[in-house]
C-alpha cells in the first residue's frame, strides 16, 4: 500500500473575491480533521483550477487550510489540454442539445470531461484519486476505507448510487453511441440499459491505474470525446462513469454506505445515519 500514489483532489472555479472561498477552505479543513490526521496514506492535496486563481488567492486559501496543498493549472499541466473551447461543438445527429442541457453553462460541461477522461492525463503520476469537490463537506468517515480499497485493489468506490443514469434530456444518444461501441467490438450488453445506475460522482475513489490501461474503457472515453456529447448534450461525468462500471470494466465496485457528507450545492447531506427508535 505505501508504494501507491494517492491524489486528494478538487477540481475548483476561481472567484473575484477570497470570501467565496470559504467553501473549498472548510473542505480542506474537514479532510484534515477526519481524513489526513487520521490514516496512514500519504495524499497528495492537489487543487486544480481553471488559471483564474491569483496568487494571492492561493496564499489566503493554504494559509487558512491545514493540509499543504498543491495548486495546478489545468491549462499548464498535462500533455492534453483541458478545458479547451474547440471541444465545444454539436452533434445534431446523434446527441442534440436539449432545452434543459442547454442550461448549463460551458465549463459545468468542462468539468464532466475532465472527471471522465481527463483525469487519468493530470493524475498520470499516481495511482488513485480520492474525488472530493469543492462543496463537499466530508463530516463522517473512516479513514482505513481508503486504506482498505488500496489493500484490496478496489477498482471503484463511491458512497452512494443513484436510482437511474441521468435525466434523459442529458444522455440523449449516449445509448445509441454505447450499442455501436459493443457492436463494433463484437459484445453484448450484460444488462438492459434502463438498469444502469449512476454513480454520485463529487465524491469517489478510483483506481487511476486500472482504468488508465483498460483498453476497453479507454476506447469507450474516445468514441465519447470524438462525440461531443459532453458539450454538445451535457453527457455528465456520473453516467459516463455508470457505463464504465456496469458494462464495460467486468469489476465489482465498493459503495462507501458508512461515509456521509453535505453537498452544499444541492443543499442535501448525503447517507444521513438513519435511527431505529425502539418503543
Amino acid at each position: 500500500m505505501n508504494n501507491k500514489r494517492v491524489a486528494l483532489a478538487v477540481l475548483t472555479k476561481g472567484y473575484p473575491d477570497i470570501q467565496s472561498y470559504k467553501d473549498i477552505i472548510d473542505r480542506n479543513n474537514l479532510i484534515h480533521q477526519n481524513i489526513l490526521s487520521k490514516t496512514e496514506l500519504d495524499y497528495d492535496m492537489i487543487i486544480f483550477h481553471e488559471g483564474n486563481i491569483t496568487q494571492e488567492q492561493m496564499d489566503v486559501i493554504a494559509h487558512h487550510s491545514q493540509p499543504t496543498l498543491i495548486f495546478r493549472d489545468v491549462r499548464e499541466c498535462g500533455n492534453r489540454l483541458a478545458f479547451d473551447d474547440t471541444r465545444n461543438k454539436i452533434n445534431p445527429t446523434l446527441c442534440p442539445p436539449t432545452e434543459l442541457s442547454e442550461k448549463f453553462p460551458l465549463g459545468y460541461k468542462h468539468m464532466c470531461h475532465f472527471w471522465s477522461i481527463d483525469l487519468f492525463e493530470y493524475l498520470s503520476d499516481y495511482d488513485y484519486v480520492l474525488r472530493i469537490d469543492e462543496d463537499c463537506l466530508v463530516d463522517r468517515v473512516d479513514p482505513s476505507v481508503f486504506e482498505a480499497i488500496i489493500e484490496q485493489d478496489v477498482k471503484f468506490a463511491v458512497p452512494l448510487i443513484c436510482e437511474v443514469l441521468d435525466a434523459p434530456e442529458v444522455i440523449v444518444g449516449l445509448d445509441t453511441l454505447l450499442s455501436d461501441f459493443l457492436a463494433k467490438k463484437g459484445l453484448e450488453m450484460p444488462l438492459p440499459y434502463s438498469t444502469i445506475k449512476a454513480p454520485n460522482t463529487n465524491v469517489m475513489m478510483v483506481n487511476l491505474k486500472f482504468f488508465r490501461e483498460h483498453q476497453l474503457v479507454q476506447d469507450f472515453l474516445k468514441e465519447i470525446d470524438d462525440s461531443h456529447g459532453i458539450y454538445s448534450n451535457r453527457w455528465g461525468d456520473a453516467p459516463i462513469w455508470g457505463i464504465i462500471l456496469y458494462v464495460l470494466s467486468g469489476e465489482d465496485f465498493f459503495e462507501l454506505s458508512d461515509t456521509g457528507y453535505l453537498h452544499g450545492s444541492h443543499d442535501h447531506y448525503v447517507n444521513p445515519i438513519q435511527y431505529t427508535y425502539e418503543l
